[in-house]
């Protein structure tokens, strides 16, 4: 077995296994809506638009963020987040 990060060739595949995650998690969906979801990763994000999300927040391990910038993710213009989260924990300097 060959491990390496996605690239952006892997977006129908990398689609597929979340639809599979999705599904096996209980999310129901139109059949249609599915079907566009398969053929395109923007069909998620399209559909956010239809349904009034107007920010859409991503977290990226560096291998994986290529392939999220080619679909328009980006750092952003506002102050950096920060977070505090007991399972999470900071790193220690």
């Amino acid at each position: 077995m060959l491990l390496r990060p996605a690239r952006p060739g892997d977006a129908d595949e990398v689609a597929r296994l979340a639809e599979m995650m999705y599904r096996s998690l209980g999310m129901h969906l139109d059949e249609e809506v599915w079907e566009r979801w398969r053929t395109s990763l923007r069909a998620l994000l399209e559909w956010f638009g239809s349904e009034g999300v107007d920010n859409v927040e991503l977290h990226a391990s560096p291998d994986g963020e290529p392939l999220h910038r080619s679909e328009g993710f980006w750092e952003g213009s506002t102050a950096l987040a920060l977070r505090r989260r007991s399972w999470d924990p900071a790193p220690t300097p």
